[in-house]
């Protein structure tokens, strides 16, 4: 029988004699019993870990060099000052793709303690991600008073294949991050509606400010973490801040991350390619649809365009649902689900196809929709049912069931990257035999080509994040050429 969470963040107390261990399993941190608190952080990290196991190791894929570049070949000082401004491209090095310094600074410090060692890298993912899904499952908790449902959105959410190579591609640290530390403004924030105490509830509201403030110098789509603050406001049933409180407490945090937005979008605009990412147009619309698509049905094969019909039906079902739950004035469950809009949303207006991993912000909102909107019904059910045992473990089973059949379609998905970084990890090793150790100003010729990479960008990022001044071109030298050196590229997996 599970600890249930208190209704008004107060602990569940003790009983006279109790030891110390006593008292500590039957406390409360914000009104969630710890050692449900403990399992909804700490199962989804070690869940994670179980599901993207096999890629642990993988080598650095693409953007990844491009990233390591600007800590590699820079020192400590000019590393940092480069991730806060906007350097330009050369023969041999090009920069990190838009302006997010928070994460180039994560990558710097990854970097400094473990250098061009990949697994550690994935590690800190996977570590993210679970903590994410960790933060999720306290806010569901809270919201819907049941350690249960939050703990069913943890693991659900980090398993699920709708957010594709977003947890094994280590340059989607530019997500992970920046959505742990919204996570953390979300719950601090919900700390200072709830807090007791006026300093406490101070102390949460620092919080909550300083770690929305850091998520959008890790990415611009963090923006709409300052909506979530307001939404959640309205969501929460008895807050112990007055009105004026809580609307001064926005205030702030508005006034707080306006100067970085604003900073961000200059330095977007003096980038001619960033500037060009941004449009609103038809493919808005289209962009958004499918990411729905790609979030309510994300099965199918990874990188195709899968199975429309089942998309489209699957995205109609969903958006009716949550007017189903608007309109039966389901606070938590349209929370939720106006969360998972707001997230797609933000990526509607990029000119880029819709890949399945910009749907990672939406998963968690839209995953625990679909828990607080069943627990709601279920609920209802348990009102007039007697057989609640019964009830129990058909409930158990379809979320043992969800779990794993997510669990292998996203390994599964893991595939093709999989390949990619093992093509990645053969060429600089052919490289280094073919080639020894290649001098300054050396012509590397690549026989072969590779259809994701025809120009050679993130070849040449890989060759010169291991060398100096690698110059990559395609095909046979040329008759004059000076020194050079030919690799064979291996087929594409792609």
């Amino acid at each position: 029988m599970g600890i249930k969470p208190s209704t008004r963040g107060e602990g569940l107390h003790p009983v006279r004699g109790a030891t110390t261990i006593q008292q500590l399993i039957s406390s409360s941190v914000f009104g969630v019993g710890l050692p449900w608190l403990v399992a909804t952080l700490l199962l989804p990290v070690g869940l994670t870990f179980i599901v993207y196991w096999p890629y642990l190791n993988d080598f650095f894929v693409d953007d990844d060099f491009m990233f390591l570049q600007q800590v590699h070949n820079h020192g400590a000082l000019d590393a940092f000052v480069r991730a806060f401004t906007s350097p330009h491209a050369t023969e041999f090095e090009a920069p990190t793709p838009l302006w997010r310094p928070a994460t180039d600074v994560l990558i710097q410090t990854q970097h400094a303690l473990w250098g061009l060692r990949p697994g550690p890298y994935h590690a800190m993912s996977f570590t993210m991600h679970g903590l994410i899904g960790g933060l999720g499952g306290v806010l569901v908790s809270k919201l819907s008073r049941s350690a249960v449902a939050g703990l069913v959105t943890a693991s659900v959410f980090v398993v699920f294949p709708s957010y594709d190579v977003a947890v094994t591609w280590i340059s989607d640290q530019t997500e992970l991050f920046p959505a742990l530390l919204s996570m953390v403004s979300l719950v601090a924030f919900y700390g200072f509606l709830m807090a007791e105490e006026q300093r406490s509830a101070k102390w949460a509201l620092a919080g909550s400010i300083v770690a929305l403030q850091i998520a959008m110098l890790g990415k611009e789509s963090q923006a709409v973490s300052g909506i979530l603050l307001a939404l959640l406001a309205f969501t929460v049933t008895n807050p112990r801040r007055t009105r004026r409180e809580i609307a001064v407490a926005l205030a702030v945090a508005f006034v707080a991350v306006l100067p970085i937005g604003l900073f961000g979008y200059v330095q977007e605009l003096r980038d001619p390619a960033s500037s060009r990412l941004y449009g609103l147009g038809a493919h808005t619309w289209s962009n958004s649809w499918e990411h729905l698509g790609q979030l309510t049905f994300p099965f199918g094969s990874p990188g195709k365009d899968g199975p429309t019909e089942a998309r489209d039906a699957a995205a109609v079902v969903y958006l009716s649902l949550g007017i189903g739950a608007m309109l039966m004035r389901w606070r938590v469950p349209t929370f939720f689900f106006v969360w998972s809009l707001i997230a797609l949303a933000v990526f509607g207006p990029i000119r880029f196809p819709p890949f399945a991993r910009y749907t990672y912000l939406a998963t968690l909102p839209f995953v625990a929709f679909c828990v607080t909107g069943a627990r709601a019904s279920w609920r209802r059910v348990l009102e007039t049912e007697r057989s609640r045992f019964a009830l129990a473990l058909v409930g158990a089973a379809i979320v043992a069931f969800v779990v794993l059949g997510s669990a292998l379609e996203t390994r599964r998905r893991q595939a093709p990257l999989h390949r990619r970084a093992q093509d990645f990890e053969a060429v600089v090793a052919a490289t280094r035999i073919q080639c020894g150790e290649l001098a300054r100003d050396i012509h590397v010729y690549v026989l072969g080509r590779d259809p994701a990479d025809p120009f050679n960008v993130n070849m040449a990022a890989a060759l010169n994040l291991f060398h100096e001044r690698v110059y990559v071109g395609r095909g046979d030298p040329p008759a004059r050429a000076g020194r050079f050196c030919l690799v064979e590229v291996p087929p594409s997996s792609e």
